[in-house]
């Protein structure tokens, strides 16, 4: 599978700017593929698990939604928000051998207007079940 197409379809199919298959272990979050027009993630970053958004969606084990970040006070104060201005954002978990192996999530600098759609979220849902089906969790384990 050419992830980095796939990213690209996909990220751009959801109005987004930038779409990342992540790796999550403990406290660290591990970039595995990205699609980006901002430029500012490239795949083998690694980050403290708390300065990404994508803390929420592993610790509550869910798909997370948010149209404009700016709105929701505890979101704004985030570091992830101070530190990038990312405004909308749309994540949910990866499932590996019963357990969150990381997260499909996309995200842009300008709001998503008139919000993410139900259509959308299964979109993005169904997304993640093709990642786990493809067997890219069983490779794409890495020691973070």
């Amino acid at each position: 599978m050419d992830w980095d197409n796939w990213l690209k379809q996909h990220t751009q199919q959801l109005g987004m700017e930038m779409g990342i298959i992540s790796q999550v272990d403990g406290d660290h979050y591990l970039v595995l593929h990205v699609y980006s027009e901002l430029g500012f993630v490239e795949v083998g970053d690694r980050y403290e698990l708390t300065n990404t958004y994508c803390q929420a969606v592993v610790e509550q084990q869910q798909m997370i939604a948010i149209d404009h970040v700016a709105k929701l006070s505890d979101w704004s104060l985030h570091p992830c928000y101070q530190a990038l201005q990312l405004e909308s954002y749309i994540a949910t978990p990866i499932w590996y051998q019963q357990r969150v192996f990381g997260t499909l999530n996309f995200s842009s600098l300008s709001p998503k207007k008139g919000g993410f759609s139900a259509l959308e979220k299964l979109k993005v849902h169904e997304l993640a079940q093709e990642i786990e089906a493809s067997g890219l969790t069983a490779q794409g384990m890495r020691t973070i």
